[in-house]
């Protein structure tokens, strides 16, 4: 069963020949045509079977399902937050100086909602590659989970496939996920990194920007032994792993305004979805993007 429509409003209607309670997956068929597209994804050039990753942002869909989104919370009181602004200054001697400073400003709370962090899987069936989402039982309690991943599919392939139970013959291959990035241990990852970050923090301000180099640069003075880049749907976070301390810092350029701090490893934090990372409380500490940041990350290594 195909579907071309550009927005799902009620999945109930697209599920005709699946029963109640039935199992099934969404998917769509792997065309030549389209394997460029899986390669901006996330998705690796060989387009193996078995690989899964959750999607990089081609749109609003695609967005809240790696993002999540922020609600403000007008009814709670305003709270303090900090604005990084870059600034330059020329001395006596005709010195430039720059550097970042912190702007607080009140606003109403946010809260996140989580992303449904979805993942698309590559398998094949019957000489075909196809992606398919998780499987999906039908019942009333997954119907808004089932919209959107119907949503997903229709904003990044335009079209999508409801594909029967039976998928389930094809699904005997080993999971590869390819939503990170460990580089190699013992190699300078600093241009690695960065050029991850001017291409994820192209449309941040100058301030952010600059923000963004003194975190880094104080980050390096402690030497990482590991460092992870995020792939597709986590493109934009970063961790930096010191094993010896069991200290594992993660960075995003895109959400919230703190670094968080894991005590856990790293192979346990590459297989937690995004929303897992962020909402399950599973950080040590938060430390904000103020100006007591460099003070708080120094006590940190202690």
């Amino acid at each position: 069963m195909s579907k071309r429509d550009k927005r799902v409003i009620n999945p109930k209607k697209y599920l005709p020949l699946i029963k109640e309670r039935e199992y099934f997956y969404i998917g769509f068929e792997i065309k030549k045509e389209t394997e460029g597209l899986l390669k901006d994804l996330g998705f690796s050039p060989n387009l193996l079977t078995g690989e899964t990753v959750l999607p990089a942002v081609v749109g609003p869909v695609s967005e809240f399902n790696a993002e999540g989104k922020e609600k403000v919370c007008k009814d709670l009181p305003k709270e303090t937050v900090y604005y990084p602004r870059e600034w330059s200054v020329t001395d006596w001697g005709g010195y430039e100086h720059t550097g970042v400073s912190y702007i607080a400003y009140e606003r109403y709370p946010r809260e996140l909602v989580p992303p449904p962090s979805l993942e698309l899987q590559i398998l094949e069936k019957d000489g075909k590659k196809i992606i398919i989402s998780k499987k999906f039982k039908k019942i009333d309690s997954e119907y808004v989970e089932i919209k959107h991943a119907m949503n997903l599919f229709l904003e990044i392939f335009k079209d999508m496939q409801i594909l029967k139970d039976d998928l389930t013959t094809a699904i005997k291959t080993k999971v590869i996920r390819l939503n990170w990035e460990l580089l190699p241990p013992g190699v300078n990852p600093w241009k690695r990194v960065g050029d991850q970050v001017k291409k994820i923090a192209q449309g941040n301000s100058s301030g952010e920007k600059a923000m963004i180099a003194e975190r880094f640069k104080q980050i390096e003075i402690y030497q990482p032994d590991q460092v992870a880049i995020g792939l597709g749907g986590f493109a934009g976070y970063l961790v930096f792993g010191f094993k010896d301390k069991n200290i594992y810092l993660l960075e995003s350029l895109r959400y919230g305004n703190a670094t968080y701090i894991f005590g856990t490893d790293w192979q346990t934090l590459s297989q937690m979805t995004k929303a897992e990372i962020l909402q399950n409380n599973l950080h040590t500490r938060r430390i904000i993007h103020s100006d007591n940041w460099d003070t708080e990350i120094k006590q940190l290594f202690k």
